[in-house]
């Protein structure tokens, strides 16, 4: 009887199929998202071609800034909310914006009702004032709104100020929000990103309308970029400063144009979870009359599984600490954090798919979902530096040439799949990855 090769993905039809779409060694783990989902995005994938990452990695980020501020993981001295930078990664022409209109439509539809609910009542009463010019009514305010493709840092602070609840940078191109930063103030805008990320207080001095205070900041950003142009987004020490460690990639192997297909995807159990998930509402001190997010707590399984490896992302950091070539210990140092943020929204995608409404307890099944995300954000930020420095690249590969054989690769098929020589895989094997 042949031996069985190691894998951690599961040989049904919905993992069959999405990657043969892609030929990936480091697939995107749809399995850790519900099955009406994943139902969305296979069919998306089967009729328009696209990498399942593209749709699975964008439902992350649209899903955290649907939950908002509303509710927070904590764990520990410390807490999570489900803010998220990630980009997709392919050239240009292949169909990388698609994707990710496709999974914005349920934020950018609720921004476009109540931006026709304010137009009309905005036009009624320019039409009572214009009856009555003594009327003193006051003028109806502008709605919050949740996409906004302009990042400069007033404009940003104003729209979040209108929206305490959370705001999406999305830019089709990220090389146009990198080419922005700084443009205004040194280092002023790079930082203000940075501090975002981290949820840590911002305040701003306008001119002419004083100093302006998000206590909880909440901006998430998608977009994509051409791998061409990656070092776009490594220039100005942004790797030193930790910028690019911040953003989660999906580059797939293969990402090609597809013939056109007429058929449209069914996309109500999405449109659903969305429209669940922004109905959470924060609660209201009583005293302060603040909003504040309302708590959710790990079980003691789920911390268990996030704490073990919290514990291998920090053996990652202590080994590649000290070596200036490795990019691993800052993206790994970023990952300790995100994992936790993976958790909180795989939750909360759960309650707004109707599986459960606990809003309590964030439970083993998401905490074990969230390391899946994390080993595959890992391997692809790995990717990316890869493509920015040829030491990273040899390390990467080291990687991927023990991960393939895990799963049955023979040295061979391993030489193929890379586009290295047998003798490279041989000798990769015999190095610590």
């Amino acid at each position: 009887m042949s031996k069985q090769p190691k894998t951690n993905i599961l040989l049904n039809d919905i993992e069959k199929d999405l990657n043969n779409l892609t030929k990936d060694d480091n697939p995107f783990p749809v399995e850790v998202l519900p099955e009406q989902l994943q139902s969305v995005i296979r069919e998306y994938s089967r009729i328009t071609g696209a990498p399942p990452c593209f749709l699975g990695g964008a439902m992350l980020a649209v899903a955290g800034v649907a939950l908002g501020n509303s509710m927070r993981l904590y764990y520990g001295n410390y807490s999570a909310n489900g803010v998220l930078f990630l980009c997709v990664i392919a050239r240009r022409g292949m169909g990388k914006s698609h994707p990710i209109d496709f999974i914005l439509k349920p934020l950018k539809r609720i921004d476009r009702n109540l931006w026709q609910t304010y137009r009309h009542e905005h036009l009624q009463w320019k039409q009572r004032i214009a009856q009555d010019p003594k009327d003193k009514e006051a003028e109806p305010l502008q709605p919050p709104v949740f996409i906004t493709t302009d990042s400069t840092p007033e404009a940003l602070i104003g729209l979040h100020e209108n929206n305490t609840r959370s705001l999406l940078i999305h830019r089709d191109e990220l090389s146009g929000l990198v080419a922005s930063l700084d443009q205004y103030s040194k280092g002023g805008e790079s930082q203000m990103y940075l501090q975002i990320w981290s949820g840590t207080t911002i305040s701003v001095a306008r001119k002419g309308s004083g100093v302006t205070r998000i206590d909880n900041p909440h901006v998430s950003i998608l977009g994509g970029i051409q791998p061409e142009i990656l070092h776009k987004l490594a220039e100005k020490s942004r790797v030193a400063d930790g910028f690019l460690d911040r953003f989660l990639f999906c580059f797939p192997n293969i990402c090609e144009a597809q013939p056109e297909n007429m058929q449209e995807v069914n996309n109500v159990a999405w449109e659903d979870c969305i429209a669940r998930i922004s109905e959470l509402q924060p609660y209201v001190d009583a005293e302060t009359q603040e909003k504040l997010p309302f708590v959710l707590r790990l079980t003691p399984e789920a911390q268990t599984v996030l704490s073990a490896n919290s514990e291998i992302l920090r053996n990652l950091i202590t080994k590649t600490n000290n070596s200036l070539d490795d990019p691993t210990s800052g993206i790994a140092a970023k990952l300790r954090i995100s994992q936790y943020r993976f958790a909180l929204v795989l939750h909360i995608i759960s309650y707004g798919c109707n599986i459960h409404n606990n809003l309590t307890e964030v439970g083993v099944e998401f905490a074990r979902g969230a390391v899946k995300l994390t080993e595959y954000f890992l391997n692809s930020a790995l990717k990316v530096h890869s493509q920015l420095s040829e030491k990273v690249k040899k390390t990467y590969n080291i990687r991927r040439v023990h991960k393939l054989m895990d799963n049955g690769k023979t040295v061979r098929q391993i030489a193929q799949l890379l586009d290295i020589s047998v003798g490279t895989v041989s000798n990769y094997s015999k190095l610590i990855p």
